[in-house]
């Protein structure tokens, strides 16, 4: 792609979340990566859900060392899926958090599999130990 814009759909802060922001930090400080744009991504189901949201990551946002902007988009009745392909389509890299595998991961990987069909690049990811990246990032 033309390294111009990453796309992180926003779980939190810890596990995946933060990782999330630091492999986008660590990606940016490549040479073709240097002024892409890193947009922090947030569903809600209503819009004043997504007012508390937007407010809230953008407070977190701030105190990390990392530009990114914030996106909060109201599902209106949308699957994810819907929101995610109408918002990330166009971005260069795409990262999505994933859930720790159980009994029913496969069915689960595969739903991730069918979502993520036909779209840019998706890393997605999995922060396989208990991490406080608030420590790291904050």
């Amino acid at each position: 792609g033309a390294q111009e814009r990453i796309d992180i759909w926003w779980g939190g802060l810890q596990r995946n979340g933060g990782l999330m922001i630091l492999l986008a930090y660590l990606i940016r400080t490549a040479d073709g990566w240097r002024r892409a744009t890193v947009n922090v991504n947030l569903v809600a189901q209503s819009e004043a859900a997504a007012q508390g949201a937007r407010s809230n990551l953008v407070h977190v946002l701030e105190h990390m060392r990392i530009r990114a902007e914030v996106n909060v988009f109201v599902a209106d009745d949308r699957p994810f899926a819907a929101v995610l392909r109408e918002t990330s389509m166009d971005a260069d890299l795409i990262f999505m958090g994933i859930a720790e595998p159980d009994d029913d991961f496969v069915s689960y990987f595969q739903h991730m599999q069918d979502m993520i069909v036909g779209l840019p690049p998706v890393a997605l990811v999995l922060a396989a130990q208990d991490i406080d990246f608030a420590d790291v990032l904050l």
